[in-house]
């Protein structure tokens, strides 16, 4: 199923919509006493211990620093060969549209996954699955590539930028504004794996891309000024 998240800021913390104070954030492991606080009948739409039990799935939760009990929002993501998938993402039942008290929950969760990728080496790149009308808003927001169909990439520059304003300078924060009436949820399928060579191909040619940029970019700085005059007669 396609994704339907909301990037309602951009920011390393979450901000409360009633008061409007400020809260830095913490993403850490999902543990397993944490799962009798995320099920259906507290208001969660998703079976998140089944996320937690599968072996190939890493599962985070987002919190409040210092307030590791209260989950503001959850996310699951599988390690493929190049990439973070990104299979499940959702804000807590009080964080959705309707009933919202944080802003940020989501923006925080895909900057996170982003920020798994560097450490994996995959240089940034995560995808996952878009609802259509929603992949303008992605497209704007994280700088997201839509790929085809539903599937939308996340490259290395976008990544960069939403690590840098979620975890590193709170100087280049920016308030993103959400679509009204729409939660913040992503589920994507599992990919296939005609999709996993196709989005390789896809991250391997974006990486030549930029790698020859970055090439003329440094080669265009270290030319003299004197290199493009014509010799005298």
């Amino acid at each position: 199923m396609e994704q339907g998240f909301i990037i309602d800021r951009l920011t390393n913390s979450i901000l409360n919509t009633v008061s409007g104070d400020s809260f830095q954030t913490e993403v850490i492991r999902l543990g397993k006493s944490d799962l009798r606080h995320i099920t259906k009948n507290k208001g969660w739409n998703f079976n998140w211990k089944q996320e937690y039990d599968e072996i190939k799935k890493e599962v985070y939760k987002l919190t409040i620093a210092n307030n590791p009990n209260i989950i503001q929002g959850l996310l699951s993501v599988t390690i493929e060969q190049d990439h973070v998938f990104m299979d499940l993402l959702e804000s807590a039942p009080f964080n959705i549209v309707k009933h919202k008290i944080y802003e940020g929950v989501a923006g925080n969760l895909v900057a996170y996954a982003c920020k798994i990728s560097f450490q994996k080496g995959f240089e940034g790149y995560v995808s996952f699955t878009a609802k259509t009308k929603l992949i303008d808003h992605y497209e704007k927001t994280l700088g997201a590539y839509h790929f085809k169909n539903q599937r939308m990439i996340i490259d290395t520059e976008s990544a960069k930028i939403l690590v840098e304003k979620y975890f590193y300078n709170l100087e280049i924060m920016g308030l993103v504004k959400e679509p009204q009436g729409v939660d913040f949820i992503i589920q994507s399928p599992p990919l296939t794996d005609i999709e996993r060579k196709e989005i390789s191909e896809f991250i391997r040619t974006r990486k030549l891309q930029n790698k020859r940029q970055v090439n003329r970019t440094n080669s265009k700085k270290t030319l003299k000024p004197n290199a493009l005059k014509m010799p005298n007669a």
